[in-house]
C-alpha cells in the first residue's frame, strides 16, 4: 500500500517515483464481503493501536496503525498550566482509570480540590482511597461528593456515588 503525495498521480505506470511516497506499507490483502463503492473504516481501536481498512470489490487491506496515547496523555498533563481545577481532575482520573497509578492520582487530585472543591474531584478522591484500600476516608469523602451533587444539575454520576456507598459500607480500611 503505497500513499504519494502527488495527489492527481495515475498510479504507479507512469510519472511515479518512489521518492514522492509519504507511507509504504507492506499488507496483505483478505476476503471481505462483496462492497460495491470503496469504504475506510477505522477498526480493532485500542489506546495503543488501531486498523485502518479499505475495503472495494471482495477485498480487505487492513493498514496498521501505533498509537501513543498514554505518551501524548501524559504529556498534556504535565504540560497543564491552566490551574482550572477540571483539568487536574481530569489528570487524576486518568491515573486512576488506566495508569493505576493512586499515588500520583491523588497529587493531581489535591491540586484540583486546592483550586476548587465540586462533587466531581471530591468523588474521584474517594475512587483513588478506595482503590488504595482506604474505605472508611473513601466513604466519607463520597458521602460529601454525594451531598454536593444533589445541589448540581450536573450530578451524572449519582448511580455510581450511591452504589459505592453501598459496596463499601462494610469494607475495612
Amino acid at each position: 500500500m503505497v500513499l504519494n503525495k502527488k495527489a492527481d498521480q495515475p498510479g504507479t505506470a507512469v510519472g511515479y517515483s518512489q521518492a514522492d511516497d509519504l507511507l509504504r506499507v507492506q499488507v496483505t490483502p483478505k476476503a471481505a464481503p462483496m462492497r460495491e463503492r470503496l469504504a475506510y473504516q477505522v477498526t480493532d481501536f485500542t489506546d495503543d493501536r488501531a486498523s485502518l481498512d479499505l475495503e472495494w470489490e471482495k477485498l480487505r487491506l487492513s493498514i496498521p496503525i501505533g498509537l501513543d496515547t498514554a505518551k501524548q496523555a501524559q504529556a498534556a498533563i504535565d504540560g497543564a498550566v491552566d490551574n482550572v481545577w477540571r483539568t487536574y481532575a481530569n489528570a487524576a482520573r486518568y491515573m486512576l482509570e488506566t495508569k493505576k497509578d493512586y499515588a500520583t492520582g491523588l497529587k493531581y487530585i489535591e491540586q484540583s480540590l486546592a483550586l476548587k472543591e465540586d462533587w466531581f474531584n471530591t468523588w474521584i478522591k474517594a475512587e483513588l482511597l478506595a482503590a488504595q484500600g482506604h474505605y472508611t476516608d473513601a466513604r466519607t469523602l463520597a458521602q460529601k461528593a454525594y451531598d454536593l451533587g444533589s445541589k448540581s444539575p450536573m450530578f451524572f454520576m449519582e448511580g455510581d456515588v450511591k452504589k459505592a456507598l453501598g459496596d463499601w459500607k462494610n469494607k475495612k480500611g
